[in-house]
């Protein structure tokens, strides 16, 4: 269905990144990471072109994050932790009465020596056809790196470079189809979906090609420009849920405000 509806090999890109927006936290400071990849030329339209918001080529985007859940439930706790980032008490106003949510945050923040080293997941659900699924990369690299006793302020980027450098990235690419849709209520994204009921299914491999010199000003300039956005996904593999379609509205929003602001088009 969709993606996976035939055995094909895309051409893509990658974006790893650190959740906090304030560029001046230094990488050995524990946060959430992500990984978003863009493939291309997939066999059907995204979601957006269907809905007149872009057109072009077919393009299937991923955002996925080191969590197999999402920290917040649903619309209306979403609203209620925004708010609280501009109140008296900020995030940890809210967090004080949000136990879940606290321990959701604080489990995913977390130190790493390499972006390739660790597993990344859609954490919210997607449409497979008439059911719903869950994504997940795991990473193939079979030796981690340690931690740099003294580690520069962007040391990750670092470690990306010279790790491919030297060999191929490697991510192994499941799918977790919902088998218990009773229990993993789609409108409620904190569901951890029990892998028992909810096996893995082997669907791909993503291989990140070796390469070196890609940390440039225009390579990064690049990187920080470039919009990725969930339900940029076929119909068949769209997003769901609540906490998705507020992330319809934001992805689109954020993506304009920031490029104004970085005098991008």
């Amino acid at each position: 269905l969709g993606l996976f509806k035939d055995n094909n090999t895309y051409a893509g890109l990658i974006r790893f990144s650190n959740g906090d927006p304030d560029f001046r936290k230094a990488d050995i400071e524990k946060d959430v990471r992500g990984m978003a990849m863009k493939f291309f030329n997939v066999p059907s339209e995204n979601y957006l072109q269907n809905i007149g918001v872009e057109d072009g080529s077919n393009v299937h985007d991923f955002v996925f994050m080191n969590a197999d859940s999402f920290f917040i439930p649903n619309p209306k706790a979403y609203e209620k932790f925004m708010r609280s980032t501009q109140g008296r008490f900020g995030v940890l106003g809210y967090l004080a009465f949000h136990w879940r949510t606290l321990g959701s945050i604080l489990k995913s923040r977390v130190k790493i020596a390499n972006p390739l080293d660790i597993d990344f997941a859609s954490a919210t659900p997607y449409k497979l056809g008439p059911t719903s699924m869950k994504m997940k990369m795991v990473s193939c690299k079979e030796d981690k790196d340690l931690i740099p006793l003294n580690p520069r302020h962007d040391f990750l980027g670092e470690a990306l470079e010279n790790t491919l450098e030297q060999q191929e990235g490697c991510f192994d690419f499941y799918v977790q189809p919902n088998n218990d849709p009773k229990k993993n209520d789609i409108e409620n994204a904190m569901i951890k979906w029990d892998i028992n009921k909810s096996p893995m299914i082997h669907v791909g491999k993503l291989k990140i090609n070796k390469q070196s010199g890609f940390r440039t000003d225009e390579q990064m300039s690049s990187c920080e420009n470039m919009t990725f956005n969930p339900w940029r996904a076929p119909k068949e593999n769209r997003p769901l849920g609540g906490v998705n379609r507020i992330r319809l509205e934001v992805y689109l929003n954020q993506s304009k405000l920031r490029h104004e602001y970085n005098g991008i088009k």
